[in-house]
């Protein structure tokens, strides 16, 4: 059951952890605001860094003047 777990969260859970973070640093980057930081945050803290994403993504983006 362990191994079972296991290959699940390598399997599904590493690669919807990347693919967030790159969604992040995009949408961040096309606001305005640091990309790379986002990245790192939800890479390295996943839960805290996806709260923090989501809280500063609710901010409407400036428009292009």
């Amino acid at each position: 059951m362990t191994a079972v777990v296991l290959f699940l969260v390598v399997f599904f859970g590493v690669p919807l952890v990347c693919w967030l973070a790159v969604q992040a640093a995009r949408d961040m980057d096309a606001r305005g605001q640091p990309g790379w930081l986002f990245d790192v945050l939800i890479l390295c803290a996943f839960p805290i860094g996806l709260v923090t994403w989501l809280a500063a993504r609710s901010r409407r983006p400036q428009p292009d003047g």
